[in-house]
């Protein structure tokens, strides 16, 4: 068996900008099945119901899965948060893929 170098044949400039890297956000969940779906009508009726501390109950969900779901959701690509400054008029917003 032969070990072999690995290269990369990347040739973008390395970016200084360094990665916002987290941990255990999904709250030990994995992608649940129906998750995204039910995500993205929420979201889709009620840009606010990610932020809204009563959220999961709206979802059916206990506090640590609704976590994780918001987590996935944005892990995923499908919403993301509003770039509005005040923290009473962020919401989320769906995506393009979303």
């Amino acid at each position: 068996m032969e070990l072999r170098e690995l290269t990369t044949t990347n040739t973008q400039p390395a970016t200084t900008e360094k990665p916002k890297l987290t941990f255990a956000r999904h709250e030990t969940f994995h992608l649940r099945d129906g998750w995204m779906y039910k995500g993205l009508q929420a979201v889709k009726h009620n840009s606010q119901v990610m932020l809204d501390k009563q959220g999961h109950h709206h979802l059916g969900l206990g506090i640590n899965m609704f976590k994780s779901m918001k987590y996935w959701l944005q892990a995923t690509a499908l919403v993301r948060l509003s770039e509005e400054k005040s923290l009473h008029s962020r919401s989320f917003e769906l995506t393009n893929l979303g």
